[in-house]
């Protein structure tokens, strides 16, 4: 499928997605990356993870460390070597990007992009439930996320995709049960497929 046409099965898909949670969103477009020669050991750690058999690298600090920096540098890196399926950078205070409401919804029209291949799944699951986004995240994950990855994987081989979620603990929603049911259900992907977070 050539690329115009992805993008307007991605577009007829309707999904909603959280304005501003890309790695390179407009919003974000004057933050800076790691400066060059720095963070040289951390990148390497994040390179040597990528050909592990670990499916999430999590990287964690005391606030104002330069976490978001270094994960958005990530990013670019991945999507410079086109491996990049997904971002989602959260920020507290700032609409959309301040909720993991819209995480996975966002994340599966990224995907199809990348993976055009699973957008008749995601638009089966539409069509089977209307309702879809307005369920749990355990059903949104399930029905719009992995069985669509699963019956690509099983019918052709799938080139291995990242995702890069930033700042989970911005979550603002007063629901860290959400942040808690994301972290279950990611790993999910991996043994699916051969995607990694």
């Amino acid at each position: 499928m050539d690329m115009r046409k992805v993008h307007e099965a991605v577009a007829m898909l309707n999904l909603p997605i959280a304005k501003g949670v890309f790695f390179n969103s407009f919003m974000d477009q004057h933050e800076d990356g790691c400066l060059p020669g720095t963070r040289t050991d951390l990148l390497r750690q994040v390179k040597n993870w990528r050909s592990s058999d670990k499916c999430i690298f999590w990287l964690s600090g005391m606030a104002g460390t330069g976490k978001s920096i270094i994960t958005r540098t990530i990013a670019r890196s991945f999507k410079r070597n086109d491996i990049l399926g997904a971002s989602f950078f959260l920020k507290r205070g700032e609409g959309d990007r301040g909720s993991a409401t819209k995480c996975f919804s966002t994340i599966v029209k990224q995907l199809a992009v990348h993976i055009p291949q699973i957008i008749t799944g995601i638009q089966k699951a539409i069509e089977d439930d209307p309702a879809i986004l307005k369920k749990s995240l355990r059903e949104q994950f399930d029905k719009l996320i992995l069985q669509p990855l699963l019956a690509v994987n099983q019918g052709q081989a799938m080139s291995s995709m990242v995702i890069v979620i930033d700042a989970l603990d911005e979550n603002e929603c007063d629901r860290e049960e959400d942040v808690k049911i994301i972290l279950e259900l990611l790993p999910k992907v991996d043994k699916a497929t051969d995607m990694v977070i």
